[in-house]
């Protein structure tokens, strides 16, 4: 049976008796100055209810990740706040712990649903991958679908700005690569050769296939 790591994260915070918490996940790394940084936030912005940092990955993928934090708005659309951050205890007792029935992932964003989060300055290092993202997204909307049905305007276009930025970021690639005369990717030849309708991918194509004959 898949050990209950939710379980224990709640198990361990129950024995605490300070009024901040520090939880640190089992592929996470702190900097020194992590914990003296971001209990400070908690110290002097007594609304604030958790606080975490930026991300400096390490592994496989090197590279500084900014979440952005902020009310439950943001958190509809997407995690905004790391797995390890500090939160004060009173919140966490008051939202009832994690949900230990979260065995995969996520558990994390779930109970910073409930609450509001804010990222700091980058401290801590991190690497971890997730492959069960749709199915724990299905689980977090049925869970808390009264706040995405009283925020469902700034979820979706949270999402759609996120789909937006990502699309952006591929098409200036693609644009870089064939003004220096580079082989794309065939995933993007198949793209362009049948690009998605209705979420801005025929414009897309539209604009590199433009450029790549101007380029001819």
């Amino acid at each position: 049976m898949c050990p209950n790591f939710t379980a224990a994260k709640n198990a361990g915070i129950k024995k605490v008796h300070s009024p901040m918490v520090l939880v640190l996940d089992g592929d996470d790394k702190l900097e020194p100055e992590y914990i003296e940084k971001v209990s400070q936030l908690l110290r002097h912005n007594p609304s604030m209810v958790a606080a975490s940092s930026w991300m400096h990955t390490f592994g496989a993928l090197d590279s500084i990740v900014c979440p952005a934090g902020g009310n439950i708005n943001p958190f509809l659309s997407r995690n905004c706040c790391p797995a390890t951050h500090i939160l004060r205890r009173d919140v966490f007792e008051q939202c009832g712990g994690y949900d230990e029935s979260m065995r995969s992932g996520f558990e994390d964003w779930d109970c910073q649903s409930t609450v509001d989060s804010i990222s700091y300055s980058p401290c801590f290092l991190k690497y971890k991958s997730m492959n069960k993202r749709l199915e724990l997204m299905r689980f977090m909307i049925k869970k808390h679908v009264s706040s995405y049905q009283d925020h469902i305007v700034d979820a979706l276009l949270g999402i759609e700005a996120i789909s937006n930025a990502r699309l952006h970021h591929w098409e200036n690639e693609v644009m870089h690569a064939i003004l220096n005369h580079q082989e794309i990717s065939q995933l993007s030849k198949g793209f362009l050769e049948s690009p998605s309708y209705g979420d801005g991918g025929m414009a897309s194509a539209v604009r590199i296939v433009s450029i790549e004959k101007r380029n001819e």
